[in-house]
């Protein structure tokens, strides 16, 4: 049902493209569009939507960790384009100890092994600093995979001084939504750091992107790539109707929307914008 459904949207897709470059042959612009996913059915999602790239990860409730081993197996079986793991022991804050770093390490060593192409990784000092120590060692044992500094810039002392650091430890992107909750709030910092630092690394906009928001953001920032997850809840289980059961617990469960992305991508579409699929993969 999924397939036949995403047939019928990229057939549309298509007609629309074809019809708008024929129209105005001059402005068509791609850029990169990166799914979050929280887990295997929204990779699914995402590789079907013709995404540039997916984010993996779990527990996206808490801010997102690393997916387990068995998610990572099934994710290097079914993957169709480049998917970046997230490295992430935990919710909360982005300061590790020595245990967790060493956790981190064995992650990426296993990530690598399984054929992805990047980590989504990040680490800070009690202080708001970045932690250079820690990210030089994550960067060496990355070595050939690409690194995406993740919303920790956000929550650093400075991210327009951060930003030269990372370049410098050789990450190769950096996803922001510029020091706020939502990017469409960022946009003016976002495209500050486009501006300074946007030759050099690639500046990913994300946090509550959505169709109705997506080219504002686009044409202020002048940002070529944008992360989304457009999550949505999942169905409740009958036996848990209000969301939880007896005990308060959270039954509760999220996953990517393909109606979400589709808005999205048709309105970027119509926008005169197209995705560049594919990218960094091996």
């Amino acid at each position: 049902m999924l397939s036949k459904h995403i047939r019928a949207f990229w057939l549309n897709k298509l007609t629309k493209i074809t019809t708008f470059a024929m129209k105005y042959p001059f402005r068509m612009q791609t850029i990169t569009l990166e799914i979050c996913a929280n887990g295997i059915e929204s990779m699914r999602i995402g590789q079907a939507f013709f995404a540039s790239r997916v984010e993996l990860c779990e527990n996206l409730e808490i801010g997102g960790t690393t997916p387990s081993y068995g998610c990572l197996q099934l994710a290097a079986g079914l993957k169709n384009r480049p998917v970046h793991v997230l490295i992430k022991p935990r919710g909360g804050h982005y300061c590790y100890s020595k245990h967790e770093q060493e956790q981190m390490l064995q992650d990426i060593e296993l990530v690598k092994s399984m054929g992805f192409e990047g980590i989504v990784i990040g680490a800070l000092k009690p202080g708001g600093n970045l932690d250079i120590q820690a990210l030089e060692t994550f960067a060496k044992a990355a070595t050939g995979l690409k690194l995406i500094f993740h919303r920790a810039i956000d929550a650093c002392n400075n991210p327009l001084e951060a930003i030269p650091e990372l370049i410098n430890l050789g990450f190769d992107a950096v996803l922001t939504s510029g020091g706020f909750p939502k990017a469409c709030q960022g946009v003016y910092n976002i495209k500050k750091m486009y501006e300074k630092y946007g030759t050099q690394i690639e500046v990913m906009a994300g946090g509550g992107i959505l169709a109705s928001n997506v080219i504002d953001l686009l044409r202020t920032t002048n940002i070529n790539a944008i992360h989304l997850s457009a999550k949505q809840k999942l169905p409740v289980p009958v036996a848990w109707p209000k969301g939880t059961d007896q005990t308060d617990a959270n039954m509760q469960t999220h996953a990517s929307d393909p109606n979400k992305i589709k808005q999205l991508i048709d309105q970027l579409t119509s926008e005169g914008y197209g995705i560049n699929e594919s990218v960094d993969k091996s």
